[in-house]
């Protein structure tokens, strides 16, 4: 397994300040996606800027098409309130 930053981007800069609750639903069940990537061991990390204008993930898969799917499955890639882009990550310092 080889690790994968996926990098994910709001439908805009005010997101965060005034997201609509059908987005809000859309959020929540984003995060529940990623706390059970984390319980299958598969994601290290995630958050995002203060600002909310990126949002990160760090995650285990077996290839780029196995991270690719796993950022098409996030629901809020599925419903287009994210975009998102999955890049081959290569830890240089630090332990993870």
């Amino acid at each position: 397994m080889d690790w994968y930053l996926i990098r994910l981007t709001p439908p805009r800069p005010t997101f965060a300040d005034d997201s609509t609750e059908a987005e809000a639903a859309i959020i929540g069940a984003h995060f529940a996606y990623l706390k059970g990537l984390e319980a299958a061991g598969r994601l290290k990390l995630a958050g995002r800027t203060a600002g909310a204008e990126v949002g990160i993930a760090l995650i285990l898969a077996e290839s780029l098409e196995d991270a690719q799917a796993m950022l098409a499955d996030d629901p809020a890639i599925r419903a287009g309130v994210f975009t998102g882009v999955v890049h081959r990550f290569f830890p240089a310092i630090g332990s993870i």
